[in-house]
């Protein structure tokens, strides 16, 4: 191998890394799609991380939370049918988003998926591979502001038939 061509491969290896780096940095910015995308999963398997996923509208206090009465309803509701509260999961798949509409300060967000009941991970995968269990649907228009330097979902959720 001559030396030109030495420095040919190792100039083309380095500008791979760059761009690798660059890549990776522009996936980690936020932005109202993946709020909505990762408030959805945490909705759907009823974590209550989701708090830090919605505005203050919605976050509200101690007393007046909407997640804390949605987690709540979401168990009364599974023991009410016998099972425990884990049963209502459900594990997203073929997430689309659209936004719809932006600004600096708001946006609007569309997002489709399917569901499949997630008691736990692979429960879901299974059931996508072999077909099993029923699949939900979800589409839904989300409205998203942007609060504390991060985008936070503000409407579009809280809905008590998703725990069907």
């Amino acid at each position: 191998m001559t030396r030109e061509n030495s420095s040919t491969i190792t100039l083309l290896i380095m500008l791979t890394v760059l761009l690798q780096v660059v890549l990776v940095f522009a996936d980690t910015k936020d932005a109202p799609h993946r709020a909505v995308t990762a408030f959805a999963k945490c909705y759907f398997q009823l974590d209550p991380r989701m708090e830090t996923l919605v505005c203050n509208k919605i976050a509200g206090d101690a007393e007046d939370n909407a997640i804390v009465a949605y987690l709540r309803e979401a168990e009364h509701h599974a023991r009410e049918r016998g099972f425990e509260p884990s049963f209502l999961k459900k594990t997203l798949y073929d997430i689309r988003t659209v936004t719809l509409q932006s600004d600096s300060q708001k946006a609007t967000v569309h997002i489709t998926a399917e569901m499949k009941r997630g008691i736990n991970p692979v429960f879901a995968y299974v059931g996508k591979i072999f077909f099993l269990g029923n699949t939900y649907h979800l589409d839904r228009t989300v409205d998203v502001v942007f609060e504390g330097g991060k985008w936070k979902v503000c409407s579009g959720f809280f809905d008590l038939a998703d725990l069907g």
